[in-house]
């Protein structure tokens, strides 16, 4: 999952995708479903009457049934069994409707969306995205891009000397990076060095929050370990989007909103700082003194409820505990980082880095 890219290189990626999208703002009476299980957008311009027609996805089927409270195994089997059904049922909710949706489409496929660690390179995504909707979002819903975080952050992290984007996932409905600054270090034992980090999530796409939290790189093993201290935790959710001349281009959508830019920057920054990376070291060392109490299988049984993990996942935190045999929260929480390495998918690992810091932060996490 660990694999450095350039900032040059990330950020034309994300370009690339921000100039791939549109989004759409319209009351249901102007979308229509058809029977080819597509959706039709009829947007009124001084001029003209654009009529579009958008593919949905996996996350814009979930997300239109939920809008038209239509029972998502129901929505599906008519979808597939009878499309003619499916489009009287939306159209008849769509009627209904007495508020907008926003529609985040893609009007041509980006170039690339994804980079594979294995082998350091950016592929397409796994199916054909031109003319797709990617997500369908109420009108309050607060559009925070990837762009604009990115653009918001770079500064601040280039500052640090030898700054690295360790780690990356960008596709059409997440963003992770993950950045480590090298100069900023200690150690938690004798011989096992760390290095301060920051981790930035986002979603476009009604798929998660804005989060910016402090990252934690230990050397011995080269895992990464996310705490929750002192982080930015935004939920998208602003004003009501007026419909006004009905498209927004994602090349032309600007941040209407300085402050949040503005605590983006000020989370970053602290990331940053040598003296939050001390607090942290003291945490860590806190954790490695504090000895699990109970017997690692037990121990693991215990986190393994309480997260809801999978067999595999437990099954594989549980063999790192007995190979490092270090039985103390901290290797506990090492475990879980390094059972990361083994994740089916990058959200997957990222999520068990959560939970090694969450095993940091709430020793109760822990407790039987």
């Amino acid at each position: 999952m660990y694999a450095e890219i350039q900032p040059t290189q990330l950020l034309d990626k994300i370009q690339a995708i921000s100039n791939s999208a549109k989004d759409i703002v319209l009351p249901g009476g102007k979308i229509t479903a058809l029977p080819s299980t597509k959706i039709r957008t009829e947007i009124n311009g001084t001029l003209r009457q654009d009529i579009e027609d958008f593919h949905l996805d996996k996350n814009s089927s979930m997300q239109l049934a939920s809008k038209l409270d239509i029972p998502k195994p129901y929505y599906d089997r008519m979808k597939q069994k009878a499309p003619d059904l499916w489009a009287n049922n939306c159209n008849h909710w769509f009627e209904k409707l007495d508020k907008n949706l926003l529609m985040r489409t893609w009007i041509r496929t980006p170039p690339m969306v994804h980079q594979s660690p294995a082998t350091d390179t950016w592929r397409r995504p796994d199916h054909h995205v031109h003319g797709t909707i990617r997500a369908i979002l109420s009108d309050r819903y607060r559009r925070i891009d990837n762009l604009d975080i990115f653009k918001t952050v770079l500064p601040i992290l280039t500052e640090q000397p030898d700054m690295k984007i360790v780690s990356c996932h960008v596709d059409q409905y997440k963003l992770y990076i993950k950045a480590i600054f090298p100069k900023i270090e200690g150690e938690v034992a004798r011989g096992d060095v760390v290095q301060s980090g920051v981790a930035i999530t986002n979603s476009e796409t009604g798929n998660g929050a804005l989060k910016i939290e402090a990252l934690v790189f230990r050397l011995v093993c080269l895992n990464g370990l996310i705490l929750p201290d002192g982080s930015l935790n935004k939920r998208h959710l602003g004003s009501k989007i007026e419909v006004d001349s009905n498209v927004f281009r994602a090349e032309t959508l600007e941040q209407d909103d300085k402050a949040l830019m503005m605590k983006i920057e000020d989370v970053t920054r602290t990331a940053t700082n040598e003296a939050n990376f001390t607090h942290i070291i003291n945490q860590l060392k806190e954790s490695a003194d504090r000895p699990i109490t109970m017997l690692p299988r037990e121990q693991v049984k215990v986190l393994a409820k309480k997260a809801s993990l999978t067999e595999d996942e437990h099954d594989n935190i549980l063999a790192q505990l007995y190979t490092a045999s270090d039985f103390s929260h901290w290797g506990i929480a090492n475990a879980v980082t390094a059972a990361s390495k083994a994740a089916n998918n990058y959200e997957s690992a990222t999520n068990l880095e959560y939970l090694g810091g969450k095993i940091i932060s709430n020793p109760q996490l822990l407790a039987a």
